[in-house]
């Protein structure tokens, strides 16, 4: 599978701008990843739709900086199917007050300056 053989050939759909990063920033089996760009990836690995899937965020797109988390909310198992938006959105309402992460709910993130 694709997302758990990072960086392979892709069975899913991919961006254009990811299918540029495989073809073209991959050495040794690793991505390199360019200078004034990143590699995004989601908090959920398993269920994120990240740079595996779009390609490198340039620089130039990052705007502001993350001061504290809002809401965290625990692992949900990632729902397949043409019901899994709306599975998702019944268990956030079936188990808000148990999977809410409440002791990280306004926390500093923390992180590095990155130049």
């Amino acid at each position: 599978m694709y997302r758990d053989n990072f960086p392979s050939q892709p069975n899913v759909h991919v961006f254009e701008a990811a299918r540029d990063m495989l073809a073209n920033h991959v050495l040794n089996g690793e991505v390199v990843v360019p200078p004034d760009s990143y590699f995004a990836i989601g908090d959920n690995r398993d269920a994120s739709l990240d740079s595996r899937y779009w390609g490198f965020v340039p620089r130039a797109n990052l705007i502001g900086t993350p001061w504290c988390i809002y809401w965290s909310y625990g692992p949900v198992e990632a729902p397949a199917g043409p019901t899994a938006g709306i599975d998702r959105v019944f268990d956030r309402y079936e188990h808000f007050f148990t999977k809410t992460r409440w002791r990280r709910i306004l926390m500093p993130v923390r992180g590095y300056a990155v130049n």
